[in-house]
């Protein structure tokens, strides 16, 4: 039996949704306040200083692997969403992420990340079943997936990571 595009498409909505899905107030209404200082870098290219990136933890370290974790974006310069959405597919691409994951990823990022001014922030928080965005420290959707996290969180965490000198800092290796 052959599956209609009407239901087809439905599904995809609803898998769509179920990305973005809800969490308790108590999760999504407010950044982490115990969290502690890992590492801090700033990402320049070229002679263009793009961000300050500051990693938090619970403990103050980086277990690799870890699930729980913070990451704020401070921007140095202006920047719109499709450029902060096309910058971060190309470092999927970087590490194999499925042309499906990074497609469900990139629709649901569209719908939550704004459009960048010099002096804003975008902090990341992963917990083990969803990751939080927050935009000038207010709450901006999430993701509930539970293997979206770890792949973000790869752009600057991974031992593969494109800038290496980054990633060393954000760690707390130098």
């Amino acid at each position: 039996m052959k599956v209609s595009h009407r239901y087809r498409a439905i599904g995809s909505a609803l898998t769509f949704l179920s990305l973005l899905g809800s969490a308790t107030a108590s999760e999504i209404s407010e950044l982490p306040t115990d969290y502690r200082i890992v590492g801090q870098a700033t990402l320049s290219v070229l002679f263009w200083d793009i961000y300050t990136a500051t990693l938090f933890t619970p403990s103050g370290t980086y277990p690799p692997k870890s699930n729980k974790l913070m990451l704020t974006l401070s921007y140095l310069r202006d920047i719109d969403s499709d450029e902060l959405i096309d910058a971060t597919k190309e470092q999927w691409q970087r590490f194999n992420v499925s042309e499906h994951d990074q497609s469900k990823w990139t629709e649901a990022l569209s719908t939550i990340w704004p459009d960048i001014k010099k002096g804003d922030s975008l902090t990341f928080v992963m917990h083990p079943n969803a990751s939080y965005f927050y935009y000038n420290s207010k709450h901006v959707g999430n993701i509930n997936d539970p293997a979206f996290g770890p792949a973000f969180a790869d752009i600057w965490l991974s031992d593969t990571s494109e800038y290496p000198k980054i990633q060393k800092k954000l760690i707390g290796l130098q």
